[in-house]
C-alpha cells in the first residue's frame, strides 16, 4: 500500500512538471508569436502610411 502511494506521488509530481512546463512554454510561444506579428502589423502599417505620403 505505501508503495503504490508513492509512486502516485512521482506521477502526481511528474504531470504537474508537464503540465507547468507546457503551460509556461504555451504563454512564451504566445508572446513570440504577439510581438512578431505585432512588430510586422505595426512596420506594415508605417510603410503603408509612409507610401502615399511619398507619392
Amino acid at each position: 500500500m505505501e508503495k503504490n502511494k508513492s509512486g502516485t506521488k512521482i506521477l502526481d509530481r511528474l504531470i504537474t512538471l508537464v503540465v507547468s512546463y507546457s503551460i509556461a512554454f504555451s504563454i512564451f510561444a504566445l508572446a513570440t508569436t504577439a510581438v512578431v506579428y505585432g512588430k510586422w502589423l505595426y512596420y506594415f502599417e508605417i510603410d503603408f502610411l509612409n507610401i502615399p505620403d511619398l507619392a
